[in-house]
This record gives structure tokens, C-alpha cells and sequence, in this order.
């Protein structure tokens, strides 16, 4: 989300950046001895994951299209430039299902179909929207490795020594 463009701070009534006070609290942990590590350990699993490159060319292509800064009132470009951006939204799909073993959609009509069935199957089953569901939620997953990360690399410290929350 650009916070230019969206959000209180959008405004131009909006109230000018404040902060209160931090709260003086115990340090819990070290972790700036491990924050290499963690980015490190990020940035690999990142490079690798179909769905953060995905996320990246997704954004690539935001990027290009707020760079334009010119706009054809011509109904037959802008509609030849909007077939041209859904050929592209579904070929970084089929990219990022192929790299995930998932079968490849032929059209734009197969993809948005199926999305509308995911979405009917949200509502007539909104219990199952309540679970975490890491494998369609690349950060979620993302949060949890690094997460398992911290642990693995923090340095083991005894009851007595951890703050009570």
C-alpha cells in the first residue's frame, strides 16, 4: 500500500507525526547479535521462494505502471493495454505455479473463475477462513521460519534470566 496515496497521512488535514514516550523497560534479549544472521537466513530462503518472487515481479510491474505518466483516452488502446496487463498478471502466475508443481491456467477467464470459487467457498465456509493456512500465505510462513530462526540462534538463557510477560 503507498502511504502517500492511502491513509490518514494522504490528507492534508492530517495531524503532523507525533510519539510518546517509550515505557523504560528490562532488555528481554540481545538480538542485535543475531540480526545478520536472520536477514541472511532471509534473503536466501526469499531468493528461492516461487511466492516472494512472485511478490517481486508483482511489484515490478505497480512500479512500471505508476512510472507512466501519460494515459490514452483512446478506448481501443486502454483496452488493448488492459488485455496486455491481465496476459501479463497471468503469465507471472503460471510462472509461480510451475515453480510450485501446480498446474498452469490457460486463460484469464480459468484463473478468475477459480478465484471466484475460492471466494465462494470463503463464504459458504467462513469457519475454514479462520485457520492459519501458511502455505497460502507466503509472509505468514515467512514470519514463522524466522521466528524458528531467532530460536535456533539466540543464545540459550535460563529461566531465571527471561522476563516474564
Amino acid at each position: 500500500i503507498d502511504t502517500e496515496e492511502v491513509g490518514e497521512s494522504s490528507y492534508d488535514t492530517a495531524l503532523p507525526w507525533d510519539q510518546i514516550h517509550p515505557v523504560p523497560h528490562e532488555l528481554y534479549y540481545d538480538f542485535s547479535t543475531i540480526l545478520d544472521k536472520i536477514k541472511a537466513n532471509h534473503l536466501a530462503r526469499s531468493a528461492k521462494d516461487p511466492d516472494f518472487i512472485y511478490l517481486g515481479k508483482q511489484l515490478e510491474q505497480l512500479n512500471k505502471r505508476k512510472a507512466k505518466s501519460e494515459l490514452s483516452l483512446n478506448e481501443e488502446v486502454r483496452r488493448a493495454e488492459q488485455t496486455q496487463l491481465k496476459q501479463i498478471s497471468l503469465d507471472l502466475e503460471n510462472e509461480r505455479r510451475a515453480a510450485k508443481g501446480m498446474s498452469v491456467l490457460a486463460s484469464t477467464d480459468e484463473w478468475e473463475s477459480e478465484r471466484k470459487e475460492k471466494a465462494k467457498e470463503t463464504v459458504e465456509n467462513p469457519e475454514s477462513s479462520s485457520e492459519l493456512k501458511t502455505d497460502e500465505d507466503t509472509l505468514l510462513a515467512e514470519a514463522g521460519y524466522i521466528l524458528i530462526d531467532m530460536i535456533h540462534l539466540l543464545p540459550k538463557q535460563s529461566p531465571s534470566k527471561v522476563a516474564n510477560f
